[in-house]
Order: structure tokens, then sequence, then C-alpha cells
């Protein structure tokens, strides 16, 4: 890393050390999971990271395409118009990561949707 000219590493620092910090933090709390969990094997772990990568991708790719699509039809010198984007934006991303979560049969969503029908529709 070349730092010359800069008066300050404060703010270097300052990310290093937070960089340093969450490094650490989720190496233990992999650890501890694993300790609490021991039938979660770090293949099971790495499969269920992969769906929600992939599913996560797909949400940011279909939100930015909508966004962009949006932003050449609204006005978006309004307050209705930015509001609009926004709103029509968290739909098309929730939406499309609970459909690729599906088409990736994600445990994740299942267990999520099985606990909104119990809590909010069954219960």
């Amino acid at each position: 890393m070349r730092l010359t000219g800069i008066q300050s590493l404060g703010v270097i620092g300052l990310a290093l050390a937070y960089t340093i910090t969450a490094v650490a933090e989720a190496a233990l709390l992999f650890y501890f999971f694993t300790k609490k969990f021991p039938s979660i094997t770090g293949d099971h772990f790495l499969r269920s990271l992969n769906k929600t990568a992939y599913a996560s991708l797909v949400m940011v790719v279909v939100t930015l395409l909508v966004r962009q699509g949006l932003g050449m039809v609204l006005d978006l010198q309004t307050f209705w118009g930015i509001f609009l984007q926004l709103a029509l934006c968290w739909m098309a991303a929730v939406v499309s990561y609970i459909a690729a979560a599906y088409l990736l049969k994600s445990e994740e969503l299942d267990m999520i949707i099985k606990s909104f029908f119990k809590k909010f529709i069954i219960s």
C-alpha cells in the first residue's frame, strides 16, 4: 500500500480496525454456531450461503434494471416520482429474491414462509 501524501492515517486505521473486527466476529459466530448445532456441517452452510448469494445477485440485477427503467419514465424531480420509484424497486427486489430463492429450493425461505403463516395467518 502506498500511502504517501496522506497527512493522517486515522481514517484508514479506523476502516482497517473495523474490517479486522468484523472478520473476527464472523469467525467467532461461526465457531459458536457449529458448537451449538453440530448437525449442521460446513457443506450445508456453504450450500445455503451459495443459494442466498445467487438469490441476492438476481435481486440486485432485477432491482437495478427496474430502477433504470423507471428513471426513464418517472419525473425524478418530484417527491412522488422518487417515492414511486422507491416503492416499485422495493417490490421488485422482494419478489425477485423470493422467486430466486424458491427456484433454488432455499430451506431458509421455507422456514420464513412457515413462520409467517404460523404467526400471522393461522394464529
